[in-house]
């Protein structure tokens, strides 16, 4: 589906296009009543992703509430797609920041990697796995790069589990998934993604 500046979803007003995806595609947007710019994504009907997947993206998002974790302001269902409206982060993610900081001195990064952690901590506390934890995936809130606040976005991928359950699913980013799960060898899922993402915090690598 595409989406023009000016349209409007729900009563929400269409702004540029921040990113498009294989899954979903996010907008800058706004709402008259919040006086506010909010991020908009549009996941279509008609995508890869199927009808659980979205409803399961949905029910988690609805039912977490974490400071590191991005929060859901509103769901709009429409036959067409359905519409996550969400703060409008400004900062960009943790990869573009590394990218363009090289590595990441050390007390930065121990606050990065704390509240990264911190997410995770949660998530698997209230039995969701993510399964797609990468730098791309967590966004700065603003440009306050000696102090950044950031948030984890995009659960499409995101399951529930047990404790102590193991998964082999190939999901996510192959970059930064477990060996493992290349060969459908059961393993934790997220232990590999999150190490890998603290090596190029730390390494610019």
């Amino acid at each position: 589906m595409e989406l023009a500046v000016g349209d409007f979803v729900g009563s929400y007003r269409v702004g540029c296009l921040i990113i498009a995806t294989e899954n979903s595609k996010v907008y800058e947007s706004f709402h008259p009543s919040m006086c506010q710019k909010l991020a908009l994504k549009l996941i279509p009907a008609n995508g890869p992703c199927s009808p659980q997947q979205i409803a399961d993206e949905v029910s988690f998002l609805r039912s977490i509430s974490h400071p590191n974790i991005m929060s859901v302001l509103d769901v709009i269902f429409d036959p067409a797609y359905t519409a996550i409206v969400m703060p409008l982060a400004t900062g960009g993610d943790l990869f573009d920041f590394v990218l363009n900081n090289g590595p990441v001195r050390e007390q930065i990064a121990c606050q990065i990697v704390f509240s990264m952690l911190n997410c995770l901590v949660y998530l698997h506390g209230v039995g969701i796995c993510h399964r797609d934890i990468k730098l791309e995936n967590f966004l700065l809130m603003d440009n306050n790069y000696d102090n950044p606040n950031i948030f984890l976005i995009d659960f499409g991928y995101s399951k529930r589990f047990k404790p102590g359950e193991l998964m082999s699913e190939y999901l996510g980013t192959k970059h930064y998934a477990a060996p493992e799960i290349h060969i459908s060898r059961p393993c934790m899922f997220s232990r590999f993604s999150i190490m890998e993402s603290f090596f190029l915090i730390l390494t610019h690598r």
